[in-house]
């Protein structure tokens, strides 16, 4: 896999907006030729986005192999996981140019979205920017992966594939929500799709809805979950290789966010909404596998009782109950 690529999917997967990934991507052009280990001849800079002095030695500090320069810019890029980097938020909003929150949504077309990158987080001196050069790369970059499923998984399974670690975001409020101080007026939501070998899409920028039954019964919990005008490349690799779907939940501004499902793909549907609008509905079920293919072997002994049986098998669970305990 080329370098291009994996940044491109590295920022995908944390979810920023291919508009702004191919804005990225045109400065790291420029600055770097896309070589991690690249030194500037005649100057301090270093790696793909050619950081210098105090920002260099916090780099190397952390490490300088492909991961942890992607980790590093996104804590300047974020503000995010600086005490675990070293990297401390680096973009300073300028009047003329995009702001952060625009550029982190995707707001604006790819040329503004690309120098506003250069001008408030690269801070390159307007004698060597070469906009022009910027500006094209990220218009080709954009043109080559938009609509691509990110290789590298958004979530990872542990080797049963039964257990998904979603990283948490703060993305994507419904529009005309309201946020004051900390009242729970902002929803967010994420979506994630997963194929079986662990790699994910997350399509929480397309709008979508999501209605999930959670029961008390011995019956899996079900959710059906619509996405709208997804690019046919995007989903298709879906309909084909989706086996998984994770969605998150909760509110602006609180901790109250977390995964509310997470499932087995039992269908796919595309159909049209009307001239304009294209839908594809998923349907999961959570907890299937657990009630339908769980298996606990158990050597039943000459002399055991039905009681001794039932009690191994309660204790089996992944949430032991010792049977003996209440019912004697």
């Amino acid at each position: 896999m080329s370098v291009q690529e994996q940044v491109w999917s590295y920022l995908r997967n944390k979810g920023l907006p291919e508009k702004s990934c191919a804005a990225v991507m045109g400065n790291i052009e420029q600055e770097s030729d896309f070589d991690p280990n690249l030194h500037e001849v005649g100057g301090d800079g270093f790696g793909l986005i050619q950081w210098s002095y105090d920002r260099k030695i916090a780099l190397q500090a952390y490490g300088t192999d492909f991961q942890h320069q992607m980790d590093f810019f996104w804590s300047e890029l974020t503000g995010q996981q600086g005490s675990v980097t070293g990297g401390y938020y680096n973009w300073i909003d300028k009047s003329e140019y995009i702001k952060h929150d625009d550029f982190m949504k995707g707001n604006g077309s790819i040329d503004d979205l690309t120098i506003a990158f250069c001008t408030s987080f690269e801070r390159a001196k307007e004698e060597l920017a070469n906009l022009t050069r910027r500006k094209t790369a990220a218009n080709t970059y954009f043109s080559q992966f938009t609509g691509t499923m990110p290789t590298g998984s958004v979530a990872s399974a542990n080797s049963n594939s039964d257990v998904l670690n979603i990283e948490a975001t703060n993305y994507e409020v419904v529009k005309n929500s309201e946020k004051v101080k900390d009242y729970l007026y902002g929803r967010k939501y994420r979506i994630v799709v997963i194929d079986s070998s662990g790699n994910g899409v997350d399509v929480s920028e397309l709008h979508c809805t999501f209605k999930i039954v959670k029961t008390i019964q011995m019956q899996p919990n079900t959710s059906e979950i619509v996405i709208y005008n997804l690019t046919a490349k995007t989903e298709n690799a879906i309909m084909m290789t989706g086996t998984r779907v994770t969605v998150e939940a909760g509110y602006e501004g609180s901790q109250q966010f977390g995964l509310i499902f997470d499932g087995d793909i039992l269908q796919t549907i595309r159909e049209r909404e009307n001239g304009n609008t294209f839908k594809l509905t998923i349907i999961a079920l959570d907890s299937d596998r657990a009630l339908n293919f769980d298996i606990a072997n158990y050597s039943i002994a000459r002399g055991q009782t039905a009681r001794d049986i039932i009690d191994h098998l309660t204790n089996k669970a992944s949430n032991p109950i010792s049977f003996r305990k209440y019912f004697r």
